[in-house]
């Protein structure tokens, strides 16, 4: 960190390990840190309006997903482009998203009692699952076939993708 007054939140390796990304957070806002973990030195600091939540890596290992708050937009998605150390997209989602996973071409977004689907390839919301309680967190099967969302009641409930499309119902 810089000064005392910075401090790491979150953590994130990409998946063949050549990159470190950290959350830095301060009073005055975020930045997202690209590390070289081979060479051990910083590639980019990504300044973002905001504080940031929750790192999520997409399987091109050069999108970097990242939770947070805008003071203009409210709970957002920033889609950072690794390689060039800048913002790409900023997708506008509703409350205040916690954590965020990348499963093939989907990412899941934890906002309250909903699990919201983004399509990493357009950077939109594809589908909100709904699911009838504050969600505490989510989880994606190896081949990404079910969800599995949590509750703070200790119930989790897994969810399969339909045989139609990218919707996502209850499993049996």
């Amino acid at each position: 960190t810089r000064t005392v007054d910075d401090w790491v939140d979150t953590v994130r390796i990409n998946a063949d390990g050549t990159r470190l990304y950290a959350a830095l957070n301060s009073d005055s806002g975020g930045s997202l840190v690209v590390i070289d973990v081979q060479a051990r030195r910083v590639l980019h600091t990504v300044a973002l309006n905001g504080s940031i939540g929750d790192i999520a890596v997409d399987r091109d290992n050069r999108r970097i997903l990242v939770t947070g708050w805008d003071d203009e937009l409210g709970g957002v998605v920033r889609v950072v482009d690794g390689d060039a150390g800048r913002v790409v997209d900023t997708i506008a989602v509703d409350g205040l998203p916690v954590q965020v996973i990348v499963s093939g071409g989907s990412a899941y977004l934890v906002d309250g009692s909903e699990v919201v689907v983004i399509d990493t390839a357009t950077a939109t919301i594809s589908d909100r699952i709904d699911a009838g309680s504050p969600v505490s967190c989510i989880a994606v099967s190896p081949d990404g076939t079910r969800l599995y969302v949590a509750d703070y009641d200790g119930a989790i409930t897994a969810r399969e993708r339909s045989k139609a499309g990218r919707e996502l119902r209850a499993a049996s």
